[in-house]
């Protein structure tokens, strides 16, 4: 059901959970997540590869040119499939499409969600938003909880 916007109609109900319940969870669940991990690869390997990794688009840059040439605040997309509170927002989620289509529309920066549990994301969406060819910087979206996950996200274009 869509939501509309009149007397008779009413938003959807929020989830039946409280905002720190959730956020405690999510926090516990990545710190384990990024201390497996770190098993499989240690932070000193992981630093290694991000220091050989090309360096990547300035965001602070991008947004004042985009600040400047629209004369209005820029804009930083988002690429999501799901949040804990809606659950499933796109099933068949293009990213490095709809970060081309965030790019022909004007956005400065594009914002992409790699939490795989609550968003369903990855770092294999960022990098594939990295090398979709928009030309703009691309930031990850997730709980970071730990250095080790700065060099995830710069080992992955980020």
């Amino acid at each position: 059901m869509l939501w509309r916007n009149s007397a008779s109609a009413a938003p959807p109900n929020p989830a039946p959970f409280t905002s720190m319940s959730i956020l405690d969870e999510i926090f516990a669940h990545k710190r384990r997540e990024v201390a497996e991990n770190r098993r499989v690869r240690s932070l000193a390997e992981m630093e290694r590869t991000a220091q050989l990794t090309p360096s990547p688009l300035d965001f602070v840059s991008a947004l004042k040119v985009a600040r400047d040439r629209y004369n209005s605040p820029a804009l930083i997309a988002e690429i999501k499939r799901a949040s804990p509170s809606r659950g499933l927002l796109a099933s068949h989620l293009d990213p490095p499409a709809l970060a081309r289509l965030y790019g022909e529309n004007g956005a400065a920066g594009i914002s992409v969600l790699t939490d795989c549990h609550y968003f369903l994301g990855s770092l294999d969406d960022l990098t594939a938003v990295v090398h979709a060819g928009t030309g703009l910087p691309v930031l990850r979206k997730d709980f970071i909880c730990d250095p080790y996950q700065v060099f995830e996200a710069r080992t992955a274009g980020a």
